[in-house]
């Protein structure tokens, strides 16, 4: 097996679950990694392997989600006829979305917050996270989980 093959497979799961949470689909989410595989063989070999073949991987699954998302979109007919937002409203909105995002996560536990960061955003193993909390791995499990129910109860409150 050469390294391109090993590392997609290695990659594999990552990929599927950040094609799911575009798509919010197991079968389109496999069918993006799938097609994902196809061009990444390619061009490993046809061309010269991707400099950065794990963040080649993450970009072209991100992009190919949000392609197969934005046409089932189109195809349904929910797109908005709105005009699209300008960069300054765009550029408000994503810094509205990270204060709020930082304030629920200040009101969780040291620990928790931890673990949910590990586990969720640089999507590190629960065993890697029980080492470096000096927990176990249920503990470290409960700490995510109740870290993601806090925050999704934060998410969900009414703004005045």
């Amino acid at each position: 097996m050469d390294d391109s093959i090993s590392t997609f497979t290695a990659m594999r799961p990552q990929l599927e679950r950040i094609a799911y949470r575009i798509l919010r689909s197991h079968a389109e989410a496999q069918a993006v990694v799938d097609c994902v595989s196809v061009r990444f063989r390619w061009q490993s070999a046809v061309l010269d392997a991707p400099a950065d073949p794990k963040a080649w991987l993450v970009t072209a699954t991100s992009r190919l989600a949000l392609e197969r998302w934005t046409a089932g979109e189109a195809r349904r007919g929910e797109t908005d006829q709105s005009p699209a937002p300008t960069s300054d409203r765009i550029a408000t909105l994503m810094e509205d979305i990270l204060t709020a995002t930082l304030v629920a996560l200040e009101q969780l536990d040291p620990d928790a917050r931890l673990a949910f960061l590990l586990c969720d955003i640089f999507d590190a193993d629960l065993a890697e996270v029980a080492v470096t909390l000096g927990r176990n791995e249920a503990e470290c499990r409960d700490l995510v989980d109740c870290a993601r129910q806090e925050l999704h109860r934060h998410h969900h409150r009414k703004v005045p």
